[in-house]
């Protein structure tokens, strides 16, 4: 497995939270389409059938790839101390300015940086397990 940076890995827990909604959107969109075409019931229609079935097979592979993504990302946040978590998920997940993320947390901009570098240093060993893996 390629080896990302912490800082890539959480940037993308927004990507993976927004294309989960958007794949169950299409899933649902797939569904009803299949049910109106088998309740209209004509032969010229299977081959219609047969490809919203294959594009909801695929969608549901990329479904499952995205949710374990965002588990993955999840379990390492979990087991990191409550400051730190906190301070990742502004920052990588909601996306907050640095000003904001330290008034939220009540500390000063040297505090900061070193929380930040710290809780990534822990979500890296979190995500991959040793540094050598």
């Amino acid at each position: 497995m390629e080896r990302k940076a912490p800082e890539q890995i959480l940037s993308a827990m927004r990507i993976h939270m927004a294309a989960k909604e958007n794949i169950r959107s299409q899933m649902e969109d797939i569904a009803f389409a299949y049910t109106r075409l088998l309740s209209e019931g004509r032969e010229e229609n299977e081959e219609q059938l047969s490809a919203l079935l294959s594009r909801q097979r695929a969608l549901s592979q990329q479904h499952f790839s995205t949710v374990l993504a965002i588990t993955r990302i999840n379990r390492a946040l979990d087991v990191l101390p409550e400051q730190e978590r906190l301070l990742l998920e502004l920052v990588f997940c909601d996306g907050c300015p640095a000003l904001d993320v330290m008034e939220e947390l009540v500390i000063e901009k040297s505090s900061y940086y070193r929380l930040r570098k710290r809780a990534l240093q822990h979500f890296e060993l979190a995500y991959y397990g040793s540094p050598d893996a």
